[in-house]
């Protein structure tokens, strides 16, 4: 198997949900995870025809940094199972290698999570466009957010800082 990026099947994930829970993906995890986590401000897609899926989830930096939380908790939010812990574990576990010799800190994908290594700790993150990254290391219980108004795609940058930065910081103390 070879990691390929794409849109097309988060968007098809997104189609199943729709279709399995008889309402639009958007509304179903506004209920069933957003609310949970105390989001409620975000927007995701709401103004295309079809919302959900790969692209233009707007949150808040603290609410990304809730994401991030849940995972690092595996699916766990103040004591309720809001995911599966399997897919958790699954999700940020190596499905795929994703191997770049200029890089090799970056190092697999999961589902929807690319895996990266910092100073010896294995670390998954999320990113978005021009630099939305949500980051975290399990093994330091460290999330680490980002945002951008930035419409490139800088990545290596991006994923180092808490590597080269954050990390020494508090291994340091």
């Amino acid at each position: 198997m070879k990691f390929t990026y794409n849109n097309y099947d988060p968007a098809i994930v997104s189609l199943i949900i729709a279709k399995a829970t008889k309402q639009e993906t958007v509304a179903y995890a506004r209920k069933h995870l957003f609310a949970l986590l105390g989001i409620g401000e975000l927007s995701w897609g709401e103004d295309k025809p079809f919302s959900g899926g790969a692209a233009d989830l707007c949150l808040k930096p603290r609410d990304m940094a809730k994401i991030g939380y849940l995972y690092l908790n595996e699916g766990s939010w103040d004591g309720k199972q809001v995911i599966s812990a399997a897919w958790v574990r699954d999700s940020t576990s190596k499905q795929v290698d994703m191997p770049d010799p200029t890089h090799p800190e970056v190092y697999g994908y999961g589902n929807y999570w690319g895996l990266y290594r910092a100073r010896n700790h294995s670390a998954f993150y999320a990113i978005g466009m021009g630099g939305q990254i949500i980051y975290a290391l399990p093994e330091l219980d460290i999330v680490y957010v980002s945002t951008s108004t930035s419409r490139m795609i800088v990545v290596p940058p991006q994923l180092r800082f808490p590597a080269e930065d954050i990390v020494p910081s508090i291994l340091s103390k």
